[in-house]
This record gives structure tokens, C-alpha cells and sequence, in this order.
């Protein structure tokens, strides 16, 4: 071969592959990519998990702290009620909305007209 010209040594047929022999690496080659993906996968998780769950902690704090915020409003709003309803005009004022009236006077209720369509 040494006295053959280069194109005529490039053009020299090479034994055929085998058949079996090429699928068996193609594969091989995708098993060891489908366990590393996977292993890449478990990785990952094994990383994102905690800051995941820290994220809804955080979410959760959130929520009971705004549910907190609201219970306060409420709370001090029937307070202010409480302190209104122990002075003498408040009492009197829920025992008329109640329907009692002091000794000697007449009640009228005055019901809303009915409106005919």
C-alpha cells in the first residue's frame, strides 16, 4: 500500500461493523445516561428539598401572622364595644335595640312599607 496513491488509499473499504456490536454500545451509552440523569435528579432534590420547605414555613409564618394581624383588629374593636357597653348610655342602648323600654313609656315600631312590583 505504500506505493498507492492517498485517493486510492482512502477509498479502500473498511471491514463492516458489526451489527450487534454497535446497538450493544448505543445501549450502553443510554443506560449510563439514563442513571446519570436520574442521579442528577436525586441530587437536585436532595438540595432544593430544604430550602422548598423553608419557602413554606415562611408562606405559613405569613398566613398565621396576617390571620394574628386580623384577630388583633377584632379583638381591640370589641373592646371598644365592651367599654361602651358598660357605660350607662350603652346599656341603655342595646336594651332598647332588645325591645325594653323604661317603666311608663309607650313603644312603637314602625315596620318599612312593602313595596308592590
Amino acid at each position: 500500500m505504500p506505493n498507492m496513491p492517498p485517493t486510492v488509499a482512502r477509498m479502500r473499504r473498511r471491514t463492516p461493523r458489526r451489527a450487534g456490536n454497535y446497538y450493544l454500545k448505543i445501549t450502553g451509552f443510554a443506560l449510563v445516561a439514563a442513571v446519570g440523569v436520574y442521579a442528577a435528579w436525586a441530587f437536585a432534590v436532595k438540595i432544593i428539598h430544604p430550602y422548598q420547605m423553608g419557602w413554606k414555613v415562611a408562606q405559613d409564618v405569613k398566613k398565621v401572622e396576617n390571620e394574628l394581624r386580623r384577630q388583633h383588629a377584632q379583638n381591640a374593636l370589641l373592646e371598644k364595644r365592651l367599654a361602651y357597653l358598660k357605660t350607662p348610655e350603652g346599656a341603655e342602648t342595646e336594651a332598647r335595640r332588645a325591645g325594653f323600654a323604661r317603666p311608663g313609656e309607650q313603644v312603637y315600631l314602625i315596620r318599612p312599607a312593602k313595596t308592590t312590583k
